[in-house]
């Protein structure tokens, strides 16, 4: 078996690379969508059901990368543990995972009830809260998985480089609060 995994590595570095493509041009495509589908301050059942079906791309690019990557593992295992750069693409990956869920599973079935004109509380406006956190996750997690993919090394330790996306995912939550409350601003002015 690890033989197989060793003559096809090549072949799973570029599955590797497709997941990666696929997974983070699917997720810039349904924010793309997202922000074009609500400039009308709603979301129409044919909206979101396009932005579900984009979002199948997504978890076929996560799938593609947890496979492959999982080969590429397994072919020199004592290579990759010991590579800081790989284990924090998968803290990465595991994030995106997570945070896809999130969005499927929560904020997915909520974004009927958002009143994309409104800040009152009952409004939805907590869902809108956390579509944009975890939109800018998502966004930019895929967006640093595709540089690690595309880097030889990292010049940090496993640690350092996990506070430094720890410390990058923090200042994205705060950003993309201050990004919905402009938005929400916006969305008022333009009743």
């Amino acid at each position: 078996m690890l033989d197989l995994l060793i003559d096809y590595k090549q072949l799973f570095t570029i599955l590797h690379l497709l997941g990666v493509v696929v997974g983070f041009g699917a997720a810039i495509v349904a924010d793309f969508l997202f922000f074009r589908f609500v400039s009308n301050l709603k979301l129409s059942n044919s909206e979101i059901h396009v932005m579900g079906l984009v979002s199948k791309l997504v978890w076929v690019g996560l799938a593609l990368i947890s496979l492959s990557g999982l080969a590429l593992y397994l072919s020199a295992p004592d290579l990759y543990a010991s590579s800081s750069k790989f284990l924090v693409k998968m803290l990465v990956v595991a994030v995106i995972s997570l945070n896809g869920g999130f969005l499927h599973f929560y904020i997915k079935p909520r974004l009927k009830i958002i009143d994309w004109q409104s800040k009152a509380p009952n409004s939805g406006r907590k869902v809108r809260k956390l579509a944009f956190m975890a939109g800018a996750i998502s966004f930019n997690s895929w967006l640093l998985a595709l540089v690690l993919g595309s880097m030889e090394s990292i010049p940090f330790s496993f640690s350092t480089a996990t506070l430094a996306y720890l410390g990058f995912l923090g200042f994205l939550i705060v950003g993309s609060q201050v990004a919905e409350y402009a938005c929400s601003i916006l969305f008022v002015k333009n009743k």
